[in-house]
């Protein structure tokens, strides 16, 4: 019963992809179509500078392609935790699922362990 490991997406990467080149952040997620439309739109968008809408348009094209690449990124991982049934029991768990590229097992097995606390001595 071998099953191939699940790659989790870190939204941090995704949002930083989409910094520097827009719609890499989207490929980066897997979503390759939404990616290209992201590029398309945002390459159009600069052409309108020249009739100045692109100077509106163009950074809220760039924000927004940034933060739907962490949110894709976040419900990507939502989803993949749900299919290996893994459910996160709150956000400190979760992000430490996100960061394990391992097998399912693994990732569970991860999860059950008690999350350390800091002590202010």
């Amino acid at each position: 019963m071998n099953q191939p490991p699940v790659f989790f997406k870190n939204p941090a990467v995704a949002a930083i992809l989409s910094f520097f080149f827009m719609g890499l952040g989207q490929i980066y997620n897997g979503q390759i179509g939404k990616g290209l439309i992201f590029i398309v739109t945002y390459t159009f968008s600069i052409l309108l500078m020249f009739i100045f809408i692109g100077f509106i348009s163009t950074p809220i094209l760039w924000i927004l392609g940034m933060i739907d690449a962490h949110r894709s990124a976040q419900a990507i991982n939502t989803r993949l935790a749900q299919d290996i049934n893994v459910i996160p029991m709150n956000r400190a768990r979760v992000g430490r699922a996100l960061t394990l590229p391992g097998p399912p097992r693994r990732v569970a097995e991860h999860l059950r362990r008690p999350i350390p606390r800091l002590s202010m001595r």
